[in-house]
């Protein structure tokens, strides 16, 4: 009578395990919070391409006329230390004027990473030029570009950064007799991933219902 009871026993007991080791695969992985940079072209995970974003109000003014009606300003920067470049996509909304958007590269001269120097250029071929990072290689404090448009009108820009994170960027279009033909000065503030690609997308279907003059 012993041998069934055993034998029927191990059997529930096998049962029971197996049913516990199919209930435990079938539960879902715990979430994982978005990664906050992603990989990088080289080896080093410390390399990674970090991404952020800032969004703020700028005012333009043109030479020798009082000052534009304010807009807004939004920078989506790119840290690549792998390639050492770091790369700007920016969207520039003004009341009932189409946005303005364009992608700058900074690169950085080979083996002056420690100081600071570097080329820039837009991506669309519009202008290009060169400038000088200062403070700690990839912690800068502030960067200053002397640029030139294909058409000879000369552009240069200024950019501080806070302590805070927050970002002041001044840029000036020169003639090209080398006067000032306009200015305009933005104050950013960090934001996020969403709030940034919110902004930038209704501006887009705003100027998608802005009727130019005739």
């Amino acid at each position: 009578m012993l041998k069934p009871f055993a034998a029927r026993f191990a059997a529930a007991l096998v049962s029971s395990i197996l049913a516990a080791a199919t209930a435990s695969a079938q539960v879902a992985p715990a979430a994982v919070d978005p990664p906050v940079a992603r990989p990088g072209s080289g080896a080093n995970p410390a390399l990674a391409v970090v991404v952020q974003y800032w969004a703020g109000g700028q005012i333009s003014k043109a030479a020798n006329l009082p000052d534009a009606p304010a807009g807004h300003y939004y920078l989506k920067r790119s840290i690549d230390k792998s390639n050492k470049t770091i790369t700007d996509e920016v969207y520039i909304v003004r009341p009932v004027q189409h946005t303005e958007s364009f992608t700058t590269e900074c690169a950085l001269t080979t083996l002056k990473e420690q100081s600071g120097e570097a080329a820039l250029r837009d991506t669309g071929g519009q202008f290009s030029g060169t400038g000088a990072l200062t403070g700690a290689p990839w912690e800068w404090r502030e960067r200053v570009y002397t640029c030139k448009y294909t058409n000879d009108v000369g552009y240069t820009i200024r950019e501080t950064l806070s302590p805070g994170g927050a970002i002041s960027i001044e840029r000036v279009v020169k003639a090209p007799n080398g006067q000032e033909a306009s200015k305009f000065v933005a104050n950013l503030r960090p934001v996020s991933a969403r709030e940034w690609e919110s902004a930038v997308r209704a501006a887009k279907d705003r100027d998608s219902q802005i009727v130019d003059p005739e």
